[in-house]
């Protein structure tokens, strides 16, 4: 069982100091503020009640679990295993007891871990204390920690696919900020997906990126249609997680052929 003894001992780093991730909570409380003077502005200067179904106190909360979703999947694979490949210590991943994949894996787990316990669950407790939310229930929260897991594990996949592509970049940062904008726009972090026309909506849906951020906001807010529809999206973000994963194996073997031909 190496894999858990390895998160277990990112974790044993990560809770020796934990200040950096103690900073959001001086931060959510000071974007807590600021988006409730914002909203409460649009709101009050458009004098309508909701915004394409969003109510002010969804739309406070829209943004907070876009934070709260970044705390669950955030990780620094692209740069890692970037880094590694151009600097070529790429060679001794390739000896390494356990790959490459699980070693970064382990690390990001652990990231993780600690920041569900040291930024999710303070953040939650925080907003839920100075804007309650009526529509949380705990099978909304439990559809959410569900779809944000899975979520994770996409997001860590498409940056261990950046990051491979090393082999072929002398620097990954550029493709790691496309990365972060398309999310943004097409995943539904920097605004709802339901603001765009209904045609483009339907699209954008059903791509890999509203996997990230659009079906773990609409289960967390209660805007889902029941369990069925969490239970045909979580199978749907499965199955782009798989296409992630088998683009990763087979980009993972050209990467060993390519390094080991070209010599890092």
């Amino acid at each position: 069982m190496i894999f858990p003894t390895m998160v277990l001992m990112g974790l044993k780093r990560m809770f020796r100091y934990p200040w950096g991730l103690l900073m959001s909570l001086v931060i959510d409380p000071f974007l807590l503020i600021l988006n409730i003077f914002l909203f409460k502005t649009l709101f009050s200067y458009s004098g309508k009640a909701d915004i394409a179904g969003y109510s002010l106190e969804a739309m406070i909360w829209y943004y907070a679990c876009v934070q709260f979703i970044w705390y669950w999947i955030w990780n620094f694979t692209d740069y890692n295993v970037g880094q590694r490949i151009i600097s070529g210590d790429f060679t001794l991943d390739l000896i390494r007891p356990v790959s490459l994949f699980t070693y970064e894996l382990s690390r990001a787990v652990s990231l993780r871990l600690a920041g569900i316990v040291f930024e999710f669950i303070p953040s939650l407790i925080l907003y839920s204390i100075f804007v309650p939310y009526p529509l949380m229930t705990f099978a909304t929260i439990f559809q959410f920690c569900v779809s944000a897991s899975i979520a994770f594990f996409m997001f860590y996949a498409m940056n261990f696919f950046i990051g491979l592509l090393g082999n072929y970049l002398q620097n990954t940062d550029a493709l790691s900020a496309v990365k972060h904008i398309i999310i943004a726009t097409l995943g539904g972090s920097l605004i709802p997906l339901e603001f765009f026309p209904d045609e483009v909506t339907n699209v954008l849906i059903r791509l890999p990126f509203a996997s990230l951020f659009h079906w773990p906001l609409r289960f967390f807010l209660g805007m889902g249609n029941g369990w069925t529809e969490f239970l045909t999206q979580s199978v749907t973000s499965l199955l782009w997680l798989g296409f992630f994963l088998l683009v990763n194996v087979l980009l993972w073997k050209r990467a060993v052929r390519r390094f080991a031909g070209f010599g890092g």
